[in-house]
């Protein structure tokens, strides 16, 4: 006598029959099989007393103690589980859904028999989502084309990173595995599933319920602030965007001494579960380098126009005009001033300074310009000149190579990559040879002075600044007192 299956509507509905059948009658999870939609089936491998699940609505403070941010975010990326994590949930309004949707498959109940098998892949470098179904997953080529035309309805596979996670779903069949479908996590933190129906395949996604957290550290610079930050807990992306609010200003691995210290409050998003979200926020709220006797505290703004930026305590712009080091991962390999030169051997006067690096190793603009000559020069070989005002420019040589569709007259803004170290001209070894010129003569790198960059905040922009920074200051106070997890209701969210 053959059961009757159940014609359900709705993939909501669809959910809530599952989670009736597992928690009702204690079905074995073997026992639930994939017939037409393989969200199904993946809920079925896990079980789903976690998709039922309560949210919970703030970060505990007990999640910092014992566990570094590293090991959260580590958390927050673990694909094991092919079911969605507490506090996930299914937006079925907002799914999008085909114009000419076909009938929702049915839910089919099957003998223990069957066997549900999962394969996780990754595209690798300039490898393609169809490519590695076939070639990784062993999926049909005539599968893979139509899940990949389903996936396209609802996502976009080039946001696909190399080594994202793939989790691909297989039924064993009379022997045969056949392909049900796949999983991925979108960089929102929203599942995206792709699950058999019929000969077809139907694409869904899962809402992320995600809330802000703000986090403090603080410490002694030491022998590397990136080392020292690094062990307190605060992520890399955190650390490299506080050296680039201060860069232009503060040199780093010159500028600073072990005994200085650092100050620093971001945000970052949770799930449900606690868990953070590595591919959302990291956003500096505020930061704070005391060097010897000076306290440096820039907040971060948005204005009225929208344009976020970096001010101190007065509401004026933080940052220079100029970055004194446009490469990272580099060392000064040669100062500006008299020397001998290494390829004729002559005692001479260098003009700018050698930042030695890998070969390949991007350079960037030191500020916002337009690219007055780009192309061959000399002894710099491959060399850029960027004019930032009537009498401010850069220099940079011996490139390997230029960033693809930069010309004379091209626009740059600071930090963008404008080409690549190398050792073209006269070089002995890969490296920049940067220069910053006034008024068109050389001057040095290292300690000329440097005209601010940007406008002041002034009137009414100036005054609802000031609220900001009182409202941050009084985050960071709580902060400090509940292992740095606070709520802030941020200027750009209102």
């Amino acid at each position: 006598m053959q059961k009757k299956e159940p014609n359900l509507q709705s993939l909501s509905s669809k959910i809530k029959s599952i989670a009736s059948l597992t928690t009702e009658y204690s079905m074995p999870r073997s026992s639930i099989l994939l017939g037409g939609g393989a969200l199904f089936a993946i809920m079925a491998i896990v079980g789903l007393s976690s998709f039922a699940a309560p949210q919970v609505h703030r970060v505990s403070a007990s999640l910092a103690k014992g566990q570094s941010a590293a090991s959260v975010t580590d958390d927050a990326q673990d694909l094991s589980a092919i079911a969605p994590a507490a506090g996930e949930q299914f937006d079925a309004a907002t799914a999008p859904q085909p114009a000419n949707a076909a009938p929702q498959p049915q839910i089919k109940v099957a003998t223990a028999t069957a066997r549900l098998t999962q394969k996780k892949i990754a595209l690798g470098r300039g490898g393609t989502l169809i490519g590695a179904l076939v070639h990784k997953a062993g999926v049909s080529g005539h599968d893979a084309y139509k899940a990949l035309a389903a996936l396209k309805k609802v996502y976009n596979p080039r946001d696909l990173r190399p080594k994202d996670d793939i989790a691909v779903l297989f039924e064993r069949k009379s022997g045969a595995a056949v392909f049900q479908g796949m999983k991925v996590i979108a960089r929102d933190g929203s599942t995206v599933t792709v699950a058999r129906a019929g000969d077809d395949f139907r694409a869904s996604v899962l809402k992320v319920h995600l809330h802000p957290v703000v986090r403090e550290f603080s410490g002694r610079i030491g022998n590397s602030f990136y080392v020292s930050a690094r062990r307190q807990g605060v992520p890399a992306r955190v650390i490299l965007g506080m050296v680039k609010m201060y860069g232009p200003s503060v040199d780093f691995k010159r500028g600073v001494r072990p005994s200085d210290h650092y100050k620093i409050l971001y945000q970052e998003y949770a799930r449900g579960n606690g868990a953070i979200d590595a591919a959302k926020g990291g956003d500096i709220i505020y930061a704070d380098l005391l060097l010897g006797h000076q306290n440096m505290p820039l907040y971060r703004y948005k204005d009225s126009h929208g344009v976020v930026g970096y001010y101190d305590a007065h509401g004026r712009a933080a940052r220079k005009s100029l970055m004194r080091r446009p490469i990272r991962h580099a060392w000064i390999s040669s100062d500006f001033g008299p020397r001998v030169d290494p390829i004729s051997g002559r005692r001479g006067f260098h003009p700018g300074v050698d930042y030695a690096a890998d070969t390949g190793s991007p350079i960037m603009a030191a500020g916002d310009g337009v690219i007055a000559k780009i192309g061959w020069y000399g002894g710099y070989g491959r060399y850029i000149r960027i004019r930032h005002s009537r009498d401010l420019s850069t220099a940079y040589g011996h490139m390997s190579r230029f960033a693809k569709g930069l010309h004379a007259g091209s626009r740059v803004k600071q930090g963008e990559v404008i080409g690549y170290v190398g050792m073209t001209g006269h070089a002995t070894g890969p490296h920049l040879h940067f220069e910053i010129l006034v008024d068109n003569r050389q001057r040095n790198p290292l300690t000329v002075h440097l005209p601010a960059f940007g406008k002041s905040l002034h009137g009414r922009t100036l005054v609802a600044f000031r609220r900001h920074v009182r409202e941050i200051t009084g985050a960071s106070r709580v902060a400090s007192r509940t292992d740095g997890f606070v709520r802030l209701a941020m200027n750009e969210q209102r």
